[in-house]
């Protein structure tokens, strides 16, 4: 699983002692030989005049060895191996510098001496930087490990969270058929209270049946106060015409008092029964308003009760509403779930079931809706009904009230009855005075009076019959009262009936009422517990929503993290790639040209190698002489102002062992002179001179690093240093070596110093 991705460095091949060469450095090919003006011609060979110059150019040969071990070197070495062809007139225009070195040794030591600082201090960088890309190595190494672990933490939390969410579909499942349940539950709830609803219709048709017999009862009371207002009328006539007979029955009036008494009593006798009667119908009459005002209450109890109902009703519709938005919620997220997993469509399914029993459910409101509002149709026929009863009891009312006006004028009748009797008493005493004043006349009408008994006999026999139709009348009289009597005995009997029937009415009016608060308080507890159910149902929605949105959010998040890692790590690989490639490329390339610029040197200098043999063996014997001549160590003043000088470098063991051991000389610090060193560009060993032109003016060190601002500003600041002595030997061999370590170390700093830095980016921004 594990991938190596190591960062690696293509290294060419150390050369041997023989395969290398020397170039120049960039900043000479800018200088002509109109810069320089030289006081002498160009002359193959120079005489040697005094040891300790020879001495101070060994000296400033190790030094520019020193010089050339910078690393920033390279680029400029570079274009100098493409311009090999130039180097014969650039030691023409070395020549022309020795007079200025003459002047600038003293500085030149102590630049070198700076210039070892800063090559010690460049190893000390090239060795933190070769640790640093070693720890970036190890630190790709363990991001990409910690991309693999997080990449597995990461498909076992998503492992994980895929058995959460299957265990959160079972649990909606179960809550699903939990709910189910529930509907069932309150399904067979809403089935009882429509048993109950419909005990209450049947209970209040039969109400509305005994309301309707109560009013027939009424009406038949009513037909009866009718046919005894029409007896009573009849009476009155008769008694009319009682009097009318009274009037022309004076004669006959003592038999006729005792009648008219017997009468009386009986009269006094219906009277005190009918205002028995009366006081019984005003009974009656209150017990018709207190079931009135019962009925009244009863009603507006089955109103609050509907209302309630109602209320009832459209709370459960509100929760049926809530449950279905609830139920559309969660559908809507399975459908989401769906998208992501097949197997969601059968709870999808399920649900849409769900909803269809919902459907129902709603369907089954909307007819215990319409039952309710039926109901209360019949309440307001009930309402008209009893409002119907009102207007008959206030009928009732009214006819009492003129039967109590007719009981008045019945009393005044008889008062007139009683006026007319003391007139006819009165009429009776008159009348026998009149007797009296007549028996005197008897006597002189005895004669009249057998004429006059014949009319009494006829007038008696007339009388006789009024009497027998008076007896008949009467007796046809006391019938009817009898008969009346037996109606209002029977309408007692009805009263007393519809007292009991409104006495049980009571007692189940009082039943039910007790009924509809048990029952009131089983639909309260049962909206309590539904309200209950609500709010857990709703706090474990809120909850389950809750955790579904922390979780996506959580999902999202990850989702974003191992995109981010996915990126950087693809970002990384790209770059390692880029990077490695490039600098294969690149070495490569470097390799290349280096090989190149070897074979075009190894050709240059290897026709220039005859020519330098010559020169210095004819050197080798002009130094003898000279020698020889200045035993006494004497500088001619000649040789101060311009002097040119031949040397022959050391190998690299004699220069170290020179540096160590010979003391600086004090003549080099006092004197300034310019140095001409003609170094050997096509030696191999240590027998070969090597060619170099060595500067000291800030201008021509300006001019060489114009491309390097550090080494131009470590010019002007290192601090001076005392040259170190060294002994006259070539030191070709050495400088070559040098300047190849050199090369190479340069090679790999130019190189990869652009890739680093990125990478050291690219790090900084992933460890960010």
């Amino acid at each position: 699983m594990e991938k190596e991705n190591r960062f690696k460095l293509f290294i060419p091949p150390r050369l041997n002692a023989g395969q290398w060469s020397v170039g120049r450095s960039q900043g000479f090919n800018s200088c002509s030989d109109d810069d320089f003006k030289l006081p002498f011609d160009v002359s193959n060979r120079v005489k040697i005049t005094d040891l300790d110059i020879i001495s101070q150019q060994v000296k400033l040969c190790s030094e520019v060895d020193e010089e050339l071990k910078n690393d920033k070197l390279y680029l400029k070495l570079e274009d100098a191996l493409y311009e090999n062809e130039d180097l014969l007139k650039e030691v023409t225009a070395s020549r022309h510098l020795c007079n200025m070195l003459k002047e600038t040794c003293t500085q030149f030591t102590e630049k070198t001496r700076k210039y070892e600082q800063e090559k010690e201090e460049t190893r000390q960088l090239y060795e933190e930087l070769h640790g640093y890309v070693e720890r970036m190595t190890v630190a790709f190494e363990e991001l990409r490990l910690q991309a693999e672990e997080d990449r597995l933490e990461m498909s076992f939390k998503l492992k994980e969270e895929a058995e959460k969410v299957d265990k959160f579909e079972k649990e909606c499942k179960l809550e699903v058929s939990q709910k189910e349940k529930q509907i069932s539950d309150l399904t067979i709830q809403r089935d009882e209270r429509d048993g109950i609803i419909n005990d209450i219709q049947a209970q209040l048709q039969t109400l509305q049946n005994k309301i309707a017999d109560l009013t027939e009862a009424k009406l038949h009371k009513e037909e009866m106060l009718k046919e005894s207002q029409v007896n009573q009328e009849y009476l009155k006539a008769e008694l009319e015409e009682a009097k009318i007979l009274l009037q022309k029955a004076e004669a006959t009036q003592k038999n006729l008092e005792t009648e008219f008494q017997t009468t009386m009593k009986t009269l006094v006798e219906v009277t005190r029964e009918k205002e028995a009667q009366e006081e019984e119908c005003k009974k009656v009459k209150a017990l018709l308003a207190a079931m009135t005002e019962e009925f009244e209450i009863s009603i507006a109890n089955l109103k609050s009760l509907l209302q309630k109902e109602q209320n009832r009703s459209k709370k459960y519709e509100d929760e049926l509403e809530l449950c279905t938005l609830e139920l559309q919620n969660k559908s809507a997220e399975l459908e989401k779930m769906t998208k992501v997993k097949c197997d969601k469509e059968v709870q999808l399914e399920e649900l849409s079931e769900t909803l269809k029993e919902m459907h129902d459910l709603k369907v089954q409101l909307t007819r215990t809706a319409e039952k309710e509002q039926d109901y209360l149709n019949q309440l307001l026929t009930l309402k008209t009904d009893l409002e119907q009863e009102a207007l008959k009891n206030e009928q009732l009312t009214v006819c009492l009230n003129e039967l109590s006006l007719e009981k008045e004028h019945i009393a005044q009748d008889k008062n007139d009855v009683a006026a007319e009797l003391k007139k006819l008493q009165e009429k009776l005493e008159d009348s026998k005075k009149k007797e009296e004043n007549t028996k005197q006349f008897v006597i002189n009408l005895e004669e009249a009076n057998g004429q006059l008994r014949n009319e009494l006999e006829s007038l008696k026999e007339k009388m006789a019959k009024t009497g027998e139709e008076i007896q008949s009348k009467l007796d046809e009289k006391e019938e009817n009262v009898n008969n009346l009597k037996k109606q209002m005995e029977n309408k007692t009997k009805c009263f007393e009936d519809l007292q009991q029937e409104n006495k049980v009415l009571k007692k189940k009016i009082t039943a039910d009422s007790k009924k509809i608060s048990i029952y009131e308080g089983k639909v309260n507890k049962l909206q309590l517990e539904m309200e209950n159910m609500s709010k857990q149902h709703k706090e474990a929605v809120d909850i389950y929503q809750k955790d579904i949105e922390t979780r996506k959010v959580n999902e999202n998040k990850l989702n974003e993290q191992v995109e981010k890692m996915r990126l950087l790590y693809e970002e990384a690989t790209v770059i390692q790639r880029e990077t490695d490639i490039r600098c294969q490329h690149k070495i490569t390339e470097m390799v290349a040209l280096m090989e190149k610029h070897k074979e075009n040197e190894l050709s240059c200098l290897k026709s220039e190698l005859s020519s330098l043999k010559e020169h210095l063996k004819a050197e080798i014997e002009e130094k003898e002489k000279l020698v020889k001549e200045h035993s006494q160590n004497m500088i001619p003043e000649s040789a101060k102002k311009h002097k040119t000088y031949i040397i022959k470098t050391p190998p690299t063991d004699k220069l170290q062992s020179a540096r160590s051991t010979n003391p600086p000389s004090e003549q080099s610090t006092r004197k300034k002179q310019k140095v001409l060193i003609q170094l050997d560009t096509q030696s191999d060993s240590s027998e070969h001179t090597d060619l170099l032109s060595i500067v000291s003016e800030e201008e021509m060190f300006k001019k060489l690093y114009k491309d390097y601002p550090q080494a131009s500003q470590l010019h002007s600041t290192a601090p001076k240093k005392t040259p170190a002595p060294s002994s006259v030997k070539s030191p070709g061999s050495a400088l070559k070596l040098k300047t190849m370590r050199r090369m190479r170390e340069a090679g790999w700093t130019a190189v990869s110093k652009m890739d680093r830095k990125r990478k050291i980016k690219e790090a900084a921004k992933l460890f960010a």
